[in-house]
């Protein structure tokens, strides 16, 4: 009786390690060349689109039995420029905006890609094309996406789509704007009830002890601190604020290259330069309307966090001068020993797919890399885990 229990806890052993130990490596499932290497968004199953160097395209691809395939004819630009473009969060959605100076928004639906056909294109949404640059940003809802631009500094409006028709949802009055644009406009990725933004920091706004406390917790430089941010709560439109030392103080914003928001979280993580080359991550969430200070590491090494994993469990991060990808544990902050190379030059873009099977990295050589997530878990069904307990159990009885 005691071997058969010792034989059922040993196949059980086996089927648990079937069922967890399916890491994939970190292989190649493709290349592609001439692509600019700030421009890419993942959508739905495997689709991804990006912007060829020159800017005149808009291609739209997707990784089919493992392999890289354009799936439509490339959109056409009409424009000497195009600056973003970004999925909404379910991939029914695409939204680019055109050149420089203009702030031109076009919707497109994506409904099927079995006859490599782009969907049937909603209303325009166009603001004057003399108003420059405007800031964008899809809510996790998908219904709901925000702007806010040159013309309108004084607020950030909120539009809703809805039945293939884009309405005006609220505008959103903002306290810090300047006459340079504004910068990093995000919801906040759990609940959409927040939404952060980005300008210049006006000296009559902020009283200095503030400004010097908020640097002081950050650890940023003088020169850094012209820039300001705030998280708005969008029913209320008001700003919420962070909590130091059980007293409230108005929140301080980066550069949009210091800061990265957590995938299902309300939460964000900034990371700066410290003594002797080292890199400091803080972590904040938002509880109750307040900003608080979650999670802070240090790391002995100069590193650059690009992106969060799908899930959030990791974060990927560069080197400089070693044109590879590595990864954080974000839940205990520890760089794992798993790691990605293959560019010849620096890297400077960085994304997971939304299914989380894939991971795109571009280089400054403008060189796409589209990998397999080492990180990845298929779902195992109960079905799936009940078959290979079966089969462990026939595997001990031989």
């Amino acid at each position: 009786m005691k071997k058969i229990r010792k034989n059922h806890l040993n196949a059980l052993i086996i089927a648990l390690l079937l069922a967890t130990n399916n890491y994939m490596q970190a292989s190649l499932v493709g290349t592609l060349k001439n692509i600019n290497p700030y421009q890419m968004s993942w959508g739905k199953n495997g689709i991804f689109a990006i912007a060829k160097t020159n800017n005149d395209h808009l291609k739209i691809f997707a990784i089919i039995d493992n392999k890289i395939k354009e799936v439509n004819q490339p959109i056409k630009i009409i424009s000497d420029d195009f600056r973003y473009f970004q999925f909404s969060p379910n991939g029914n959605y695409i939204q680019y905006t055109l050149g420089i100076d203009r702030a031109d928004y076009e919707i497109i639906y994506l409904n099927d890609f079995s006859n490599n056909k782009i969907g049937k294109k909603i209303k325009n949404f166009t603001y004057d094309p003399n108003e420059k640059y405007a800031e964008f940003d899809w809510h996790p809802n998908n219904k709901n996406f925000a702007i806010n631009n040159y013309e309108t500094k004084e607020a950030i409006c909120t539009y809703t789509i809805k039945n293939k028709k884009i309405r005006l949802a609220k505008t959103i009055p903002i306290t810090y704007y300047s006459d340079r644009r504004m910068y990093n406009l995000q919801y906040m990725k759990k609940s959409g009830k927040y939404i952060y933004y980005e300008g210049i920091l006006d000296d009559e706004d902020i009283d200095e002890k503030e400004i010097l406390l908020i640097k002081n917790l950050y650890g940023i430089s003088e020169e850094d601190s012209n820039h300001i941010g705030q998280i708005i709560k969008i029913n209320s439109k008001q700003p919420i604020s962070i909590k130091i030392n059980n007293k409230d103080y108005k929140f301080i914003g980066f550069p949009r290259d210091q800061i990265l928001f957590h995938p299902t979280e309300d939460s964000f993580i900034i990371y700066t330069s410290g003594e002797n080359n080292e890199t400091i991550l803080r972590s904040f969430k938002i509880i109750k309307d307040e900003i608080i200070l979650d999670k802070k590491f240090t790391y002995k090494m100069p590193i650059t966090p690009k992106c969060f994993s799908y899930n959030g469990k990791y974060i990927a991060f560069t080197r400089p001068n070693k044109n590879t990808i590595g990864f954080i544990n974000f839940k205990s902050g520890k760089i794992l020993k798993k790691y990605i190379k293959g560019h010849k030059s620096p890297i400077k873009t960085i994304k997971f797919s939304r299914d989380g099977k894939y991971i795109a990295s571009i280089s400054k050589d403008g060189e796409l890399k589209i990998w397999n997530n080492p990180f990845y878990k298929e779902p195992i069904r109960k079905k799936d885990f009940e078959e290979r307990i079966k089969f462990a159990l026939e595997e001990e009885s031989k």
